[in-house]
């Protein structure tokens, strides 16, 4: 872990270097995911997230075009860009839950055979590097899992303000474990084809690998895209976006533990795949994504794949 410590600030040193003339801001996202979408409540039950980001864009000295209206129309974390006359570079930090539960909410008892209870609470720091053609990042995530995520609580106070059923069977979550996750990631874009207008059409691929005593997994897939070619202008536009995914999950602490003593785990799928689809909607002063992700099994004896929904909005 030192050597990876090492070697993760290393690549900061060489990523942290900036070009002149560059406009830079900073972006509040929030995004909420419930699989309620769905009409159930089960499995990976909810997640909320807030990421506060400091970005900077830079222009090359060939820069032939350059407009004010970029301070109204920031680049976006986790999107290419297309116009190869500039680098965004994003610092972030972000705060964030997730919940799981068995399928039964009602039931008291442990439940064999079922994903168990399981809060996950975590900050993570991450840098990100992205132009026309690719993008990297580097994350950093630490947290805990058990009763200190504060899941249960949280559950258990939302239920009861809508009325809903209450899950009774915290009692038997899986234990308060700290956890750190290191996270390289990678995307390249490897076709793209202008379609009507200012709208372009863009396919591009995705790896990314996870190592840690939460997460230890390799994920490969393809994101497809059609929206705006530039982003000088300050009208609204629309993203349309999609995503394939394959993981090879190698750890899931969420489903094998650590469980209080006589609880069995349950044996995590090895492979896990998902699919994506949505829009993102540009405004003056904001960015609003919907999206629906059908996620496979995860664990043997669960029922069916599952459906969530994911809301963000991004502000600046």
């Amino acid at each position: 872990m030192k050597t990876a410590y090492l070697l993760l600030a290393l690549w900061l040193v060489s990523l942290a270097r900036i070009p002149l003339d560059a406009s830079q801001g900073k972006l509040v996202s929030v995004q909420l995911q419930n699989d309620a979408v769905a009409g159930t409540d089960e499995n990976y039950s909810s997640g909320l997230e807030v990421v506060i980001s400091k970005w900077i864009r830079s222009y090359s000295s060939y820069a032939t075009e350059y407009s004010g209206d970029e301070v109204y129309n920031p680049p976006t974390p986790g999107v290419l860009g297309f116009n190869s006359q500039h680098i965004s570079i994003f610092n972030s930090v972000a705060v964030g839950q997730k919940i799981y539960t068995p399928s039964d909410l009602s039931e008291t008892r442990y439940i064999p055979n079922d994903r168990p209870y399981a809060g996950w609470s975590y900050i993570r720091l991450s840098h990100e590097r992205a132009s026309t053609e690719r993008r990297n990042r580097v994350a950093i995530t630490a947290g805990t899992f058990g009763p200190n995520s504060l899941a249960g609580e949280l559950q258990r106070s939302f239920h009861k303000l809508i009325s809903s059923q209450e899950p009774r069977g915290w009692d038997h979550q899986i234990e308060n474990e700290i956890a750190i996750d290191l996270t390289l990631e990678r995307e390249s874009r490897i076709y793209t084809r202008r379609v009507a207008r200012d709208y372009r059409f863009t396919l591009s691929s995705s790896q990314q690998a996870t190592l840690g005593t939460a997460n230890t997994n390799l994920k490969l897939g393809l994101v497809a895209s059609l929206g705006k070619g530039t982003s000088r202008s300050k009208q609204a536009s629309t993203r349309y976006f999609s995503r394939v995914t394959a993981s090879h999950v190698g750890r899931d602490r969420t489903l094998n533990g650590p469980l209080p003593a006589g609880y069995d785990s349950v044996r995590k799928s090895s492979i896990v795949s998902e699919f994506e689809f949505g829009l993102e909607r540009t405004m003056k002063f904001g960015r609003l994504a919907v999206s629906v992700t059908r996620r496979s099994r995860q664990f043997e004896g669960q029922a069916s794949s599952q459906t969530f929904g994911t809301i963000r909005y991004t502000f600046w």
